[in-house]
């Protein structure tokens, strides 16, 4: 890990991010960033109620989808 990504996890877990409940924004994060675009709306929606809409799980769980298809 380099010295930049250190500082930045500090820097990112001082900084905790509000639950993002709307499913859309998670939907154009999971294709546009991370390429996934075969998951459909209504499981994502799924996911995003499952987890309170808690940036750090999702993001994490969304993010194991990018390589498991």
């Amino acid at each position: 890990m380099t010295d930049a990504s250190t500082r930045w996890i500090d820097i990112a877990r001082i900084h905790e991010l509000p639950p993002i409940t709307d499913h859309l924004p998670w939907c154009r994060y999971l294709r546009d960033s991370l390429g996934v675009t075969h998951i459909p709306d209504d499981h994502i929606k799924t996911m995003v109620q499952a987890t309170k809409g808690s940036p750090r799980p999702l993001g994490n769980l969304l993010s194991n989808l990018q390589g498991a298809y």
